[in-house]
């Protein structure tokens, strides 16, 4: 089995919504090194239609200070949902037991995995969503993006009805709330410039002042026990939203799709349809009910 090579007509390399869409609809098998699911935050607009992947975009109510926010379903349940089926289909051949994936010649990739074993694969199209993921292509330019900040707060104060806040600053831009087991935690979303990650403005303590201030302001309200609203500082996460641009190879297609775009090209699939024959659409269509529970 060493030497055996896997041949592909078109394979994925991604773990981002757009790339477990796309392999999903196109019936391709997925590669990645490991999960990058969207946040639990993050939901689908009303308007996509995604009955054509036979999944129901149910609508939800957000509440903020301002009002109501009507949105579609959980992307983070839609990922999870379409990543098992793929799973179960077989589309996902290795699983998240990939360490290193290189581009060669001869249209082939070189994928190493744990316990260092290497598994060659062949291709007559190569898609890539996430091209940091993949070693030998050039790079050709790099575009910069703000970084997507998140700071987990855990926060005592009294109960009140709202799933976010939605700000005009950059520094703490959204908060959005969850509880956890007995305590009250939120996740304070920001987006910074690189130079501004060291800057003490943007630190752990102008942010709990920050962020205290804007309860106060949506009428967040302290226990009658305190003084004040107390916020402490769990942690903090940096992502890297730059877009990395490389230099065009045969059969090589770098994919920038937004979920929405692939949703919104992918036609209403009918039960006279030959797709709906498909392993993983019958999975999603027969198996599953609208939550993604086996009936």
């Amino acid at each position: 089995m060493k030497r055996h090579v896997y041949e592909y007509d078109e394979v994925v390399i991604g773990s981002n919504l757009s790339a477990i869409l796309y392999a999903y609809v196109e019936q391709k098998p997925l590669l990645f090194k490991e999960y990058n699911p969207p946040f639990f935050y993050e939901y689908f607009d009303v308007d996509i239609p995604l009955e054509n992947l036979f999944l129901s975009n149910k609508e939800n109510i957000l509440k903020t200070p301002q009002g109501e926010v009507k949105v579609g379903a959980s992307k983070l349940e839609v990922y999870d949902r379409l990543l098992f089926i793929l799973s179960l289909s077989g589309l996902v051949p290795l699983s998240d037991k990939i360490q290193n994936i290189r581009i060669e010649e001869n249209n082939s990739l070189k994928i190493s995995t744990v316990r260092n074993r290497t598994v060659n694969v062949k291709y007559n199209k190569l898609r890539i969503f996430e091209p940091h993921l993949v070693a030998g292509i050039d790079q050709k330019c790099i575009t910069s993006r703000k970084k997507l900040v998140q700071d987990r707060i855990k926060y005592y104060a009294k109960e009140h009805p709202f799933d976010m806040i939605l700000c005009e600053d950059d520094f703490i831009n959204e908060v959005h709330f969850y509880k956890k087991a007995r305590t009250k935690e939120c996740l304070v979303v920001s987006r910074l410039l690189k130079s501004e990650l060291p800057d003490f403005d943007f630190s752990v303590i102008p942010l709990k002042y920050k962020l205290k201030h804007i309860f106060e302001t949506n009428n967040i309200k302290k226990h009658n026990s305190e003084r004040n609203i107390i916020i402490e500082f769990l942690n903090r996460e940096v992502y890297n939203q730059d877009i990395l641009e490389f230099e065009k190879k045969e059969n090589i297609i770098l994919d920038n799709r937004t979920e929405k775009n692939i949703c919104q090209k992918t036609e209403l699939r009918t039960t006279h349809s030959s797709l709906l024959g498909v392993y993983p659409w019958k999975l999603n269509h027969l198996l599953l009910d609208s939550s993604g529970m086996i009936r």
